[in-house]
């Protein structure tokens, strides 16, 4: 049989877009005819970020202690190759929420994946009928906030 996994998997989100207005607008100077505590609107601060990044990894070494002597694994889904090093999963997510402060009514998400698991999931070529251009989207939509009134 198949011997042990090791997987190690690595999450991180980060914004692409900073809030660089409010640290432009802290070192600048007061405008003309305020005074440095009354606020200015240059002191607001800005939206945090326009479009956020999220980065996923999940790889593993499978090792066999049987020691094929072809090196694969029979009757295995993700794990079909021994003593070697594997990506199980690799995700990219692109997603710009609404921000009605910020006047802005829309947001869309993307979310791509890459490796063993996802033609494992999304199908291969020979039994899957859709071109190889959309295999690796996994989800995407865009959401919109309608003004429908207030009570």
């Amino acid at each position: 049989m198949a011997g042990r996994n090791v997987c190690a998997t690595l999450l991180i989100s980060v914004a692409l877009i900073p809030a660089l207005a409010s640290a432009q607008s802290a070192t600048s100077p007061p405008e003309a005819g305020s005074s440095p505590s009354t606020p200015s609107q240059s002191t607001q601060p800005a939206p945090l970020s326009l479009v956020q990044l999220g980065v996923t990894f999940e790889g593993y070494y499978q090792y066999n202690w049987n020691r094929p002597f072809d090196r694969i694994n029979l009757l295995r889904a993700y794990d079909t190759r021994a003593n070697t090093f594997g990506i199980q999963q690799a995700g990219i997510v692109l997603e710009s929420a609404p921000d009605l402060a910020a006047n802005r009514r829309f947001g869309a998400r993307v979310d791509l994946q890459f490796g063993q698991a996802t033609e494992t999931v999304q199908g291969s070529s020979a039994n899957e009928p859709r071109p190889n251009v959309y295999r690796n989207i996994w989800q995407a939509y865009g959401t919109y906030v309608f003004d429908v009134g207030r009570a």
